[in-house]
């Protein structure tokens, strides 16, 4: 009865770590998708420069 419920137990504890670990990944790719942004637009913005002089 009681290693029935560690067996359970365990078994939550991998489903939320698996869920933290998706989210972690997520908002990491989303965070580097932001700054890809940043990246591009600031390129854009000296082509846009020097292309004016």
């Amino acid at each position: 009865m009681n290693s029935k419920i560690e067996k359970d137990k365990s078994k939550y504890k991998k489903i939320i770590i698996a869920i933290i670990a998706v989210f972690l990944i997520l908002s990491g790719s989303m965070s580097v998708v932001k700054g890809d942004i940043h990246r591009i637009k600031n390129k854009i913005i000296d082509l846009h420069e020097y292309s004016g002089m």
